[in-house]
Parts: C-alpha cells; structure tokens; sequence
C-alpha cells in the first residue's frame, strides 16, 4: 500500500495539500500496518518542504514502513503550471540529499529510502519508465491505454481504447506505443550517443511540454538543443532565492484555481 503524504506535520502538509488530510492520512498508515500490508509511505518533494527530508524519513520509520519514497517533483500536468512556485534551489537539493544519504547508514536495511531524481537539476534525463512502451502501461477510467502515467499530455497523440481493443493489440501495434519504442524515431543528439540505450532519450511528455514536440530529445539532457529552456527555469528558482523571496510566487490549486491560492516564497 502506497499513502502520500505533503508535509510531516500537519500544519505544512495540509495547507500544501490545500484540505484537512493529515490526520486521515496518519490514521490511513496505521490501519495498514493492522491489516499486516506492506507500507510505503509517498512524498512529492520541492521548495516548501525539502528541509523536512529528515523529519519525513524518521515519520516512515515511526510508522512502521518498509519503504519511503522521496520523489522530486517531475514537472508535468499541474505541476508544470506551478513550476515557479515549487522548482527547488541547488542548495536546497544538495543538503536533502546530504540527509539522505546520512538516514540511509543510520537505518541500514530497516527502512528502505527511494530518491527519485530531481531532473531538472541533471546533466542527463532518467529512463523515463523504463522507456516509452518498454514495461509499464496505465489504463485510465475512460478506458484509454498510457505507456506512462502522464501520456495523456501529448495532444499530437492517439490513444487507442480498452473498450475498443484488446491490450495485446494496444501493446503490440497501436500507434502510440510504438511510436517512439526502440531507437528508430530518434533525432540528433540522440541517434549517435551511447547513452541511447540508458535512459531511452529521456521523457517523451517532458519533451513535449517544454519543447512542443514528444519526438525531440527530452529538453533536460545537457546535450539537448532545448537544455537552455531548463535552464532559465532553475536560474528563475535561484534568482528568487538569492532575493530573499521578496517576490511571492502564486501556488494555484488544482481543486478550485480561481478560489485557492498560495503565495509560497522561494
């Protein structure tokens, strides 16, 4: 069982969760362990709570869990449309990662601590689910088929329909999942560079959000032709924080957008 949670005090994880669920979430954990599941307990990481890295590891451990997975946030979807209020500074990354990796002697085998990779902060992209249509596929409540849990982004895609065909069809031979599967699709710098078969050319939705087009090299790698929109992001992050914040940036809710703000200080 996997429970999310946005802070680990109640005060900070409810008001980025924009509702009363800290509590519930708590109660959630321990119902978990009663039933003899498996607990991981899930935090999307960025600029308002990566100081609670520790705190937030001592909580999985308190409760129980085997697992805490620390996930960077990965700027798709809503995100994406808040990146200014949650991009991290370097700073910010490197001292979460010092505690890391301090947590993880301490605790040794008794709790395991996943770090997912803040991206926009490296010099190469990570596999993205393994590869485009490679291993893993989401199947939404309307019945359309993801090769990713954020596919659905790419607008210049169509994705074929459970109700429609069988997943072995879906998987085999429609469009989307074969569209970008394998190497054959790749553009310079990608086609030539030995780490084509790593990390597959990075995320096909990160490369379409940023740089408008899901066959370009995903805008992250260093090598990308787009790196320098990357780039000017993480320079906005850091530039706020060298201000002292002075410049509130608005957190916009997906619930109620128009209602439900945030002003979150870099």
């Amino acid at each position: 069982m996997q429970i999310s949670v946005q802070g680990a005090d109640a005060e900070l994880s409810d008001e980025i969760a924009g509702t009363t669920s800290y509590d519930d979430k708590i109660a959630a954990y321990h119902y978990t362990r009663e039933l003899g599941f498996p607990l991981t307990v899930n935090v999307v990481l960025h600029r308002r709570n990566l100081h609670q890295v520790r705190e937030l590891i001592r909580l999985a451990e308190s409760l129980g869990a085997e697992r805490i997975e620390l996930a960077n946030t990965q700027f798709y979807g809503w995100a994406l449309h808040n990146r200014d209020a949650l991009l991290p500074t370097r700073e910010q990354l490197d001292a979460a990662w010092r505690v890391v990796q301090e947590e993880r002697a301490r605790l040794g085998p008794k709790l395991e601590i996943v770090w997912v990779l803040p991206d926009y902060h490296e010099q190469y992209p990570k596999p993205c689910m393994g590869g485009w249509a490679r291993a893993y596929m989401t199947v939404t409540p309307a019945g359309e088929v993801w090769p990713c849990h954020a596919a659905g982004r790419i607008t210049t895609l169509q994705f074929a329909n459970v109700r429609d065909h069988p997943l072995e069809w879906i998987w085999n031979e429609s469009d989307a999942f074969t569209r970008f599967r394998g190497d054959a699709w790749m553009p310079e710098p990608c086609r030539s560079c030995p780490r084509k078969t790593v990390d597959f050319g990075g995320c096909r939705c990160q490369a379409f959000l940023i740089a408008g087009d899901a066959g370009l090299t995903d805008p992250v790698c260093s090598l990308s032709p787009h790196r320098p929109l990357i780039d000017a992001a993480v320079a906005t992050a850091e530039r706020a924080a060298s201000e002292g914040g002075s410049a509130p940036v608005e957190w916009t809710y997906r619930a109620a957008p128009a209602s439900r703000t945030l002003a979150a200080k870099g």
